[in-house]
């Protein structure tokens, strides 16, 4: 039988200093596995941040309160359902008052899902169009602002795998501003991603390199930027080494996993930490 989660806490330390650890973030999760609170601590034990989330008996989020004492903000969201368990209404109340309703309009025969984003004076803020190809595939997403002009469209071809192989980014113009190109190895992983503009200009490009168990050891930019990541199956460690364009090493990251998979600790050039797992 598989074990559930409760609460995992995390623990933060200096390098080489267990007198500073202190109890960093606790994650609360209900039987379901559904994340219920997260809370981050300062190292004096005070609640900075904190998060709640409420479900139904259909497991959807019906409620989401956040206070962060750090930003001194704080925000609560209400999720509002139809018969058939489609989101329908969002209310976001601010702690000044403000307050923004999003609402969920669907069209079946179009595939269409148009959001509208609204004030507390029923002015409208945004107004976004979703849509979807016959296996949900998002195919193109428009936003426009409260005076109905066009922000950004973003549009997406797939292959006959259902596979995303090009994402055209637009502003108001007719023409795009970032076309980016997908490619896929034969287990339908990304191993190259190219970024051009509407002239056929290269922007950016990212390669991924693979193992022969097709797992990621290495990804390249076009800024010269390398990551490089080393699987050490007897001690159950993964390292991940980012290295600048002049091959100085920026950071390195350690990641020890138990025996059930899930992370023991994470180290880095500054601090240790360390997950703690109870269960129900």
């Amino acid at each position: 039988m598989t074990k559930k989660i409760r609460l995992i806490k995390s623990y933060y330390s200096e390098i080489n200093k267990p007198e500073t650890e202190y109890l960093a973030i606790v994650k609360e999760f209900n039987e379901n596995g559904e994340e219920i609170r997260t809370a981050e601590y300062n190292s004096e034990n005070e609640i900075e941040y904190e998060h709640k989330l409420e479900y139904d008996s259909n497991s959807k989020l019906i409620k989401e309160e956040t206070n962060s004492k750090t930003d001194e903000y704080s925000e609560q969201k209400t999720y509002i359902y139809d018969e058939n368990n489609k989101l329908i209404e969002e209310k976001i109340q601010y702690q000044n008052d403000w307050q923004s309703i999003i609402k969920y309009e669907r069209n079946e025969e179009k595939l269409c899902l148009k959001i509208t984003t609204t004030d507390e004076d029923d002015e409208i803020e945004e107004i976004k169009e979703i849509y979807y190809n016959e296996k949900s595939d998002i195919i193109k997403q428009i936003e426009i602002d409260e005076y109905g002009k066009q922000k950004s469209k973003i549009q997406n071809t797939f292959d006959e795998k259902g596979l995303l192989i090009l994402k055209e980014e637009y502003s108001n113009s007719k023409k795009p501003d970032k076309i980016h190109h997908y490619y896929y190895n034969e287990n339908g992983d990304i191993y190259a991603i190219q970024t051009q503009n509407h002239r056929g200009r290269v922007l950016d490009w990212t390669k991924i390199v693979f193992d022969d168990k097709n797992r990621p050891v290495e990804q390249n930019n076009m800024a010269g930027v390398k990551i490089t990541i080393e699987y050490n199956e007897e001690k159950n460690e993964i390292t991940e080494i980012y290295y600048l364009a002049n091959g100085e090493i920026y950071s390195k990251t350690k990641y020890k996993k138990n025996q059930d998979g899930l992370t023991e600790y994470e180290e880095n050039n500054e601090k240790l930490i360390k997950y703690v797992y109870e269960y129900f």
